[in-house]
């Protein structure tokens, strides 16, 4: 799939959501950029790229995997990352992808879940149709 179909598939699935988030990323479990919406508005210590954030999508993906695993707590389905100004929201979709949504607050986080839960089918299918939802 081209990046145009990607940028596409990710802004109808964005606006499904109930809030509009400032970006989201999806990252095959390899490691591997798929797409990306939205601006990322911050520096640490440089400013932020898609393989920045592609790394450090991934990173904490396969480090909550891996936590959930040791601690037998049962694979990953989703998990939300505080810090002091933002929320990233991390989904573990099929075995294949990460996607990272990123918010600067947000209004009800039950709302976005199910939103995701809701809408990542038809996402899945758009990005990668050969994936089984």
């Amino acid at each position: 799939m081209n990046k145009a179909n990607i940028e596409q598939a990710l802004k109808h699935f964005q606006a499904q959501l109930p809030e509009e988030p400032e970006w989201v990323i999806m990252v095959r479990t390899s490691g591997e950029f798929v797409g990306r919406i939205g601006e990322y508005h911050f520096f640490y210590p440089q400013a932020i790229d898609d393989s920045i954030a592609t790394l450090w999508t991934h990173a904490h993906g396969i480090h909550i995997l891996e936590t959930l695993d040791h601690l037998n707590h049962g694979g990953l389905d989703y998990s939300m990352t505080f810090g002091g100004n933002r929320t990233f929201f991390l989904f573990h979709l099929n075995y294949a992808f990460f996607l990272g949504i990123t918010y600067n607050g947000v209004k009800s986080f039950d709302a976005i879940i199910v939103a995701v839960l809701m809408n990542i089918d038809s996402l899945l299918e758009a990005i990668n149709p050969s994936t089984p939802t």
